[in-house]
């Protein structure tokens, strides 16, 4: 079992929050001035994890420059362990968790270093710039990832801009979700002759399009992996010949853009309560649910846990975008038992 949100060797955990309740920082930049370090060096990783002390924190930061590899790298993210009341990230809505919510025109999270990895996030933005980002991952950073990270609009001032931009060379968005911003929701421009990944993400209810295709150098080098676009105001898939469509596989869009093979064009989506930005998948969903790829043994990024660290188990069908389906009541079925166990007898 491979989970999207990698885990660092000998990790030196910092922690973030408002201040008066003991946290390490309050500044976001500050924490990655002091953590600038050549991690390889000195064996081992720096982590900041976030709480929830405030209902948003208006904050932004660059991560660059410390010396990173696979093993010794920077993490950020919420504190505290999924399920437990520790935990301070969000239930897979926008709704609840650490929220980084910058009012100023500065990228929020935005990053160029090897392996770094956002986790868990909700971001925001409000700014008079349209051209600019919630969240840029870009060169010369290679296999960073945003992983969990939900973006969501939720004031009605200033423009929210674009969403997430992916740049680079074998940089990665898993299971995160863009949803409310006035233009595109996410904005991959991975350079000539490279490639970036978006697996298993969601891009609801953007002004423009929803996914959008504009490498530098109109090379198919863009790859999608069971993504689902939504209610956005212009095409949910831009077309345009620059996604991977022999790499693309199992996106699904309510339009007739979903790009790949075994992509699901023109479809309804049902999903839990749409109307309190909930997006997980209904038990009636028959757009999204079970019509995945499983991704558990992926080349390039192997992951098996959707954006509530649920398994998607391999023996079922995954689904399409950042969430598993799961039913909190047990499957019935009028098929006769195989066998029965007594104690520790099997009765066939």
């Amino acid at each position: 079992m491979a989970s999207s949100r990698k885990v660092a060797t000998n990790e030196n955990i910092s922690t973030y929050g408002a201040g008066g309740f003991g946290r390490d920082f309050t500044v976001l930049s500050t924490w990655e001035a002091a953590s600038d370090l050549d991690l390889i060096s000195a064996a081992q990783s720096e982590v900041l994890e976030l709480y929830d002390d405030a209902a948003s924190f208006d904050d932004f930061v660059k991560v660059s420059g410390a010396t990173a590899n696979s093993t010794y790298f920077r993490i950020i993210r919420p504190a505290g362990v999924k399920g437990q009341a520790s935990w301070q990230g969000h239930d897979g809505t926008p709704n609840n968790g650490v929220y980084i919510h910058s009012t100023g025109d500065d990228i929020v999270f935005d990053s160029d270093e090897d392996n770094y990895q956002l986790q868990d996030l909700i971001i925001g933005y409000t700014r008079a710039d349209q051209n600019n980002f919630s969240l840029r991952m870009e060169d010369p950073g290679t296999f960073q990832a945003a992983v969990g990270v939900i973006q969501h609009h939720a004031d009605g001032g200033l423009s929210a801009g674009r969403g997430m931009m992916l740049a680079g060379e074998d940089n990665f968005f898993i299971n995160c979700l863009v949803q409310d911003t006035d233009r595109f929701g996410y904005d991959p421009r991975p350079g000539s002759g490279l490639f970036v990944y978006l697996y298993n993400c969601c891009a609801i209810n953007n002004g423009q399009d929803g996914f959008l295709s504009s490498n530098s150098d109109g090379t198919a080098n863009i790859v999608l992996k069971n993504c689902l676009a939504y209610g956005n105001g212009g095409e949910d898939f831009e077309t345009g010949g620059e996604f991977d469509e022999t790499n693309s596989t199992n996106n699904a869009s309510e339009d007739a853009t979903a790009p790949g093979v075994n992509e699901r064009i023109n479809q309804t989506f049902t999903f839990r309560n749409a109307g309190s930005d909930d997006w997980h998948l209904d038990i009636n969903d028959a757009g999204a649910r079970d019509f995945g790829a499983d991704l558990s043994a992926d080349g390039d990024y192997a992951f098996d846990d959707d954006i509530d660290f649920r398994t998607r188990i391999a023996a079922w069908t995954w689904d399409i975008g950042f969430d598993e389906y799961f039913s909190p009541y047990p499957i019935m079925s009028d098929r006769e038992p195989d066998a029965l166990v007594f104690g520790n007898r099997i009765v066939r």
